[in-house]
């Protein structure tokens, strides 16, 4: 095992897809076939652990299962996702349809399950992309009381060739006020764990490397005058494989240990 030790920044955020390909990745660095099987993370400095099970369909993801009796089912429409249901000691609680185009998710439709089995949309995401700038934005609807209310919230998500470089997050609270949260992307260069996945959902991050550097940067405009931007660093310490597949990732904020996490692969 090579322990290689970088900077990286903590941050956990559902990120959707972008239009990288699916079937690039793992083979180039000798993990070909080598999909992950379970994760075990422990949460600093309680030691809380949990633990996640993939089961897969070929390389698509069929099922996810942690400790806690939460399991996520995937259903898909040839290699593209179509239905994502979360399911509590297998009874279902909500359930997103995902609907594609040209490859790349196009909306998501996010329903509620009541105790007689009855859904209730509760939100919805488009999304848009812009080919020559390689961005994509995410623009979310919400349905209280079945009325829909678009978000005042918007991400631009911008990618390289390989992964998610950048992420801006922007909150709106009318002309005078808003807040931009900005966050900058460092990689190396051996191989993502999720990297032979096919049909990921829309929270898995299409990344083909590992990213060792995170830096948040806030900024608050307050009646017009912009505040002073905030930055926060977070760090990642890896250990790798012989085939450059990482088996543990130790996260850290402000030089403090936040999370470890250990994989197993097939």
């Amino acid at each position: 095992m090579k322990k290689l030790v970088f900077l990286f920044a903590v941050t956990v955020a559902s990120l959707a897809s972008c239009s990288s390909d699916d079937n690039d990745g793992g083979s180039s660095n000798g993990g070909g076939s080598k999909l992950a099987k379970s994760e075990v993370t422990t949460i600093e400095p309680d030691g809380t652990i949990s633990l996640v099970n993939y089961t897969y369909d070929g390389t698509k993801i069929a099922t996810t299962s942690s400790s806690n009796s939460n399991k996520s089912v995937y259903t898909y429409n040839s290699n593209e996702l179509s239905k994502m249901e979360n399911k509590v000691n297998d009874i279902t609680q909500s359930y997103t349809d995902y609907v594609f185009e040209k490859g790349d998710v196009k909306s998501t439709t996010t329903y509620s399950v009541s105790a007689a089995a009855v859904p209730t949309k509760t939100s919805s995401v488009l999304y848009t992309y812009d080919e020559a700038a390689k961005t994509q934005t995410t623009q979310t609807t919400f349905y209280p009381n079945g009325v829909p209310t678009v978000s005042n919230t918007t991400t631009v998500n911008t990618y390289d060739s390989n992964n998610l470089v950048k992420s801006v997050t922007t909150t709106v609270i009318d002309d005078k006020n808003d807040n931009v949260s900005t966050i900058n992307y460092i990689y190396d260069t051996k191989t993502n764990y999720m990297v032979n996945v096919t049909g990921k959902p829309a929270n898995i991050v299409k990344a083909k490397n590992n990213p060792v550097t995170l830096n948040t940067t806030v900024v608050v405009k307050t009646d017009n005058v912009i505040g002073t931007p905030v930055t926060t660093q977070s760090t990642f310490e890896y250990t790798y494989d012989d085939s450059s597949f990482p088996t543990e990732v130790k996260s850290y904020t402000g030089g403090k240990l936040t999370s470890s996490k250990v994989i197993f692969y097939n």
